[in-house]
């Protein structure tokens, strides 16, 4: 709980996720990890113990839908909005800027689609003089954190939620001493057409040889419903997963719910919106993806009114559980690899029958 309220409580943004990047970075020294960085502002934390030969990457995102100031005059700031909200919701809302160690607060007045970028433009009426620069970053003003019973409500649970069930993972194969090669691999700017992944990618620096774990913090549709456990996300909007990969998450997460009743897991597409598995599939990487299902999504309430999202506690942990059971099992492979053993079983038996009773085909 400790560690998912320091990564939530962390503001950020498309291009702007530097403050949860210190949060993660200062916990992984705290951990005795090493955190390495691409030439995108990209992380990666791996792990490594035993012989294992699989190499996984579990994947989740830094930013969350954000305003990005672009110029200040007096009390008034001209922002840039990055990240799928409605426009309904825009007039009236409050914003918290940040400009260094200072927060700012204000109102938005207005919102328009810019035809150029895409990007909606806000005019926010700032509370008090501030000395808001371009560049400088803001979030709704919502509560950052806070648990309620068996649920998390949070700013940006979408995908920081995700951020903390990787390193949660690192932390229990580390203090397990569980053999495994796993790689927690941070991005950036997913909210804006995946940026950060599709410059790894581009950049040739990704293992083709690594099975991709992508994780998400998806709006809660058909069978994957806040409380009902972990998702196994068979694919969304635009693409099916890797279907060996997608069935052997499946498998490992039957074997832990038939040896303990708690824990609970569902199978969805979840086509509300396009994921970075996506990316990883179309560029010919092995790719499935586990999701928390999420309510109020991209803080998105009732009412047109802007909300904390809110994820459930026991969906986190389940989580958590299953990528530890996953990255330290077996080969993906070895589940389609067991298909291949029962037809084998069969054969002698499905030839002999035929040759017995022949079906005459006209």
């Amino acid at each position: 709980m400790e560690l998912l309220r320091r990564i939530l409580s962390q503001p950020t943004a498309p291009f702007c996720e530097q403050r949860v990047a210190a949060e993660v970075t200062a916990w992984a020294t705290e951990q005795g990890f090493v955190v390495e960085a691409d030439a995108f502002g990209n992380l990666s934390i791996s792990y490594q113990r035993g012989r294992r030969s699989t190499e996984w990457v579990v994947h989740a995102h830094l930013d969350h839908p954000g305003f990005v100031v672009r110029r200040r005059q007096g009390r008034r700031a001209w922002c840039e909005f990055r990240g799928g909200v409605q426009k309904d919701y825009f007039v009236g809302a409050r914003v918290r800027f940040f400009a260094g160690e200072d927060v700012v607060r204000g109102t938005v007045q207005t919102v328009r689609r810019d035809k150029a970028s895409g990007f909606l433009h806000c005019r926010v009426e700032l509370d008090a003089p501030a000395s808001l620069s371009a560049g400088d970053f803001g979030v709704w003003d919502v509560t950052a954190f806070c648990k309620r019973g068996k649920y998390i409500d949070a700013l940006a649970c979408d995908d920081l939620a995700c951020v903390a069930a990787t390193l949660s993972m690192l932390e229990r194969l580390a203090a397990d001493k569980i053999d495994a090669h796993a790689t927690v691999w941070l991005t950036r700017a997913e909210e804006v057409g995946f940026g950060g992944l599709l410059a790894a990618i581009r950049a040739g620096t990704l293992n083709p040889d690594a099975w991709y774990i992508g994780l998400e913090t998806s709006k809660a549709m058909g069978p994957a419903q806040l409380g009902a456990g972990v998702a196994i996300r068979v694919g969304d909007r635009l693409m099916g997963f890797d279907p060996a990969l997608g069935f052997a998450l499946a498998q490992t997460a039957g074997t832990l719910a038939k040896a303990d009743s708690t824990f609970h897991f569902s199978r969805a597409l979840m086509d509300g919106g396009g994921t970075e598995t996506t990316a990883l599939v179309a560029a010919g990487y092995r790719a499935a993806a586990l999701a928390l299902p999420l309510g109020n999504y991209h803080n998105m309430g009732s009412r047109e009114t802007i909300a904390p999202e809110r994820i459930a506690l026991g969906d986190y942990h389940a989580m958590i559980r299953l990528l530890v059971a996953a990255v330290s099992g077996d080969s993906p492979l070895a589940a389609t690899q067991n298909l291949q053993k029962r037809f084998a079983q069969g054969e002698k038996s499905l030839r002999a029958y035929w040759k017995q009773s022949p079906i005459c085909l006209q």
